[in-house]
């Protein structure tokens, strides 16, 4: 029915043409689980993207959380995302 891509507030919904329905990105949890980084992380030819643990404050991509004061998009809705930006 597509219309979680209509409320999706992020925009991020997309249709699989390879599994015809409706997704969006797990950040290649399949890499991840054997250890791997992302497909955006190791293609990005600026090397501007981080991915780590969020959880863990000594993990790189916490410490550039914090330096760089990144954000989430949309904080007011509290849907709690993994995803930050940072200003350039």
């Amino acid at each position: 029915c597509k219309y979680c891509m209509v409320a999706c507030p992020y925009s991020v919904r997309v249709i699989s043409e390879e599994h015809g329905i409706v997704e969006k990105c797990r950040f290649c949890i399949e890499m991840v689980e054997k250890g791997e980084q992302p497909a955006c992380v190791t293609t990005c030819m600026t090397r501007v993207r981080t991915f780590g643990d969020l959880s863990d404050p000594a993990s790189e991509v916490s410490k550039k959380i914090g330096k760089y004061r990144a954000k989430t998009l949309r904080a007011d809705l509290n849907t709690k995302p993994s995803l930050y930006y940072r200003k350039a």
